[in-house]
């Protein structure tokens, strides 16, 4: 009985699982949208959830503001990979309207 390559072969396949699961998470693009009410104090902001695309988040803010009737005196702007950090609310790795 020679059932002994079978260990190679699954330690294999749940390493390159877990190996391909990580690269995913660390490349992964997350796009968070972000609006502020009042264009010139950027401290307040409303966070309107996160999106695969910068499309996809630009689209749902233009939607936002004009059903909320906000889009006189705010301002917004999508962003990529945001992370919180002190002493601003959030860093993004970079940001686009």
């Amino acid at each position: 009985m020679r059932a002994q390559p079978i260990k190679p072969i699954i330690f294999a396949a749940i390493f390159g699982a877990i190996s391909g699961w990580m690269f995913e998470s660390l490349t992964r693009n997350d796009w968070e949208g972000f609006i502020y009410p009042n264009r010139y104090d950027l401290t307040k902001y409303i966070s309107i959830g996160h999106f695969q695309t910068i499309e996809e988040c630009g689209a749902t803010i233009q939607i936002m503001l004009t059903d909320l009737r906000m889009s006189d005196h705010s301002d917004y702007e999508c962003g990529l990979n945001c992370k919180a950090s002190d002493p601003f609310p959030k860093v993004c790795k970079e940001t686009s309207r």
